[in-house]
């Protein structure tokens, strides 16, 4: 299950848009990684650049 961050602070979950099901080979199980590094990626520039302003 996923979880998002509130601003106070605490978390709660959050349904899935999009489930990772039925991974069926090497390649698809990649992108899956791949995706999911940039996704966090992301979220680490968006929080140096929150903690700058």
């Amino acid at each position: 299950m996923n979880v998002r961050m509130r601003k106070d602070g605490g978390s709660e979950p959050v349904k899935d848009k999009d489930p990772i099901k039925g991974i069926t080979n090497e390649e698809e199980a990649l992108g899956v990684i791949l995706r999911i590094e940039s996704e966090i990626q992301r979220c680490e520039e968006h929080c140096k650049f929150k903690n700058k302003q």
